[in-house]
């Protein structure tokens, strides 16, 4: 299932609207921030393009100054998707990327000596 991701799709600015493409049912969502690449929302969602949608920016404050602020930090992210056929299913691949992830981050800590890195002694 997860070779079938989306692609990445900027977040629709507050101002202009527009429609978030993603699965209206089950499936796991990831958003991150494009200029650092900091995964900022991952998740399981029993309908996708709900959970997404309660996660955008939305105008608030009249202030022209405001929603420009708010436009420029709408465009700094992007989100992609992928189906599952049940909420369970849903549930059970966002645990298993969470894990490999997890998993990842430990072994490149690891590799780079850094204070968490296994000792080895002779």
């Amino acid at each position: 299932m997860p070779d079938n991701w989306s692609n990445w799709r900027r977040f629709p600015g507050p101002e202009y609207g527009g429609a978030i493409e993603a699965p209206m049912g089950p499936g796991v969502y990831e958003v991150r921030r494009i200029s650092t690449g900091e995964q900022v929302a991952f998740g399981a969602a029993p309908d996708v393009a709900r959970s997404l949608s309660a996660l955008r920016l939305h105008p608030s404050v009249k202030s022209w100054m405001s929603r420009l602020r708010q436009q420029q930090a709408a465009d700094d992210f992007e989100y992609r998707t992928c189906a599952a056929a049940t909420p369970s299913v849903a549930k059970h691949v966002a645990e298993g990327l969470r894990g490999r992830r997890r998993a990842y981050l430990t072994r490149r800590v690891g590799l780079k000596g850094g204070p968490n890195a296994p000792s080895f002694s002779m």
